[in-house]
């Protein structure tokens, strides 16, 4: 079963980066998408799309937080 407050966290912090641009809030997102990727239970479709977004941010180019 999916960890929904693991979810709502990774959510949050991956629309605060979209919303400001804010790299501390990409990282926090690909910390949470990576933990909730290797969460049991998670299906492979899940993982996979969280394991992308959470490497995705990892090289996301450094900006400021506004």
């Amino acid at each position: 079963m999916i960890n929904l407050e693991l979810c709502a966290g990774a959510l949050n912090c991956l629309l605060q980066h979209r919303l400001t641009g804010c790299r501390h809030a990409a990282s926090r997102a690909a910390h949470l998408l990576e933990k909730l990727a290797q969460t049991p239970g998670v299906d492979r479709e899940m993982r996979t799309l969280c394991e992308k977004v959470a490497d995705q941010l990892e090289t996301y180019p450094r900006e400021r937080c506004q």
